[in-house]
């Protein structure tokens, strides 16, 4: 007996370790209610541009990362508006572990941008650059400060830089030099050392005399102005929304309570600065949940209204047979007709045992669900009962 006598491509519930694949980020759990609140959330903070904070908590295994996964994958296929909406342009990131400081924060935030990511950046925000250079040099010539027969010289390429730098203190008033170096990415001869700039490494003086800035992102205080810069810039270049997903923010809880307050007052800057156009979800475990509400200053809570305070709470029995039956169907071989065939090979009261024995979490449901197709398929057994559920799982 192999899977194809149940009907199924490949055993289709996750590892208990791994990355899950395209083909499970797309399954929801049937949690209806979470699921259209962040969908209302998000795309009211889309359509007003508003800054959303987002606290989601939930036991160990409820779903937290899932959840997280689930709604990027869907913020960047676009799937939250209909074919004749107008798409906005937003982008989304996710940081597995915010760290325990801000410094650290930062240096996971850019990882997970990448180089790649920040080269393309850097390329529309030139062109940003460039544009306003151009506007700036017109309006001159308007007002009559530079005569038409002057403009060649303004564009040496020492001037230009001149006003460049102009242009991006007022742009990125709060740390010119990001701007700087993200343009010194588009140079294949300083590509190098402004990629290690940017994520935050130590640079000998000579590098950075190189780059042509003071200083490096080397505190907190650097990180929370260059992460700040960081959004300015993807604001300027075009981008209505940006997402950022955070999760096991316990890490951040891990530490003295004075350093998670120092933490969490950046997190409040960093809002502060920035009051459009930035949605920021921290997933916790429930058992750090009083500990986060404890700890974070006032001041950056309430900016999180109790509105988007939301909980995983446990899977309940109708939920469990709808997450099964998605599983099993992202990996049939033929469709199924009715509620019997996509459950097979479980019955009902099976899922139901499963569900209790797993004590109703996600991840321990979808774990015990594996274990039993393989035990099914390794024994040639063509149904999974309570009884079956019974000798295989205490």
């Amino acid at each position: 007996m192999d899977l194809s006598d149940l009907n199924l491509a490949l055993n289709p519930f996750p590892p208990s370790l791994g990355t899950p694949t395209e083909r499970l980020i797309n399954i929801w759990a049937d949690r209806k209610e979470i699921k259209e609140q962040l969908e209302d959330i998000i795309k009211a903070s889309i359509t007003n541009r508003s800054t959303e904070i987002i606290l989601l908590h939930g036991d160990v295994g409820s779903g937290k990362t899932h959840t997280i996964k689930y709604f990027k994958n869907v913020i960047e296929n676009d799937e939250l508006f209909e074919e004749d909406e107008t798409k906005p342009r937003v982008i989304s990131f996710y940081i597995p572990n915010p760290g325990r400081r801000f410094l650290d924060l930062y240096r996971r935030f850019i990882v997970e941008v990448g180089r790649d990511r920040l080269v393309d950046f850097a390329n529309d925000y030139a062109g940003f650059v460039y544009e306003t250079f151009l506007k700036r040099l017109l309006r001159r010539v308007e007002d009559g400060d530079i005569r038409r027969e002057e403009l060649p010289m303004f564009f040496l390429d020492e001037f230009i830089k001149s006003e460049i730098r102009d242009i991006l203190k007022l742009k990125v008033e709060n740390f010119p030099n990001f701007g700087m170096v993200l343009l010194e990415l588009r140079d294949k001869t300083l590509e190098d050392l402004a990629w290690s700039w940017l994520i935050g490494q130590k640079l000998y003086a000579a590098d950075i005399r190189l780059l042509q800035v003071r200083g490096e992102i080397d505190s907190d205080e650097n990180a929370l102005r260059a992460f700040s810069a960081l959004i300015q810039i993807l604001i300027d270049v075009g981008y209505e929304e940006i997402f950022i997903f955070i999760d096991e923010v316990e890490a951040m809880i891990g530490v003295e309570s004075r350093e998670t307050i120092r933490y969490s007052e950046s997190l409040r800057n960093l809002v502060d600065e920035h009051p459009d156009g930035i949605f920021l979800l921290f997933a916790c475990t429930e058992a750090q949940w009083s500990d986060l509400l404890e700890r974070f200053v006032p001041a950056f809570l309430s900016r999180a209204p109790n509105r988007n305070r939301l909980e995983l709470g446990d899977i309940e029995e109708d939920e469990a047979i709808e997450l099964i039956m998605d599983y099993l169907d992202s990996a049939r071989i033929e469709t199924p007709n009715t509620t019997e065939e996509r459950l097979r090979p479980f019955t009902e009261d099976a899922i139901e045992e499963i569900r209790v024995k797993s004590n109703n979490k996600l991840r321990t449901i979808l774990q015990n669900a594996r274990y039993l197709i393989d035990a099914a398929i390794t024994e040639d057994e063509g149904s999974i009962t309570v009884d079956f559920v019974n000798e295989h799982i205490s």
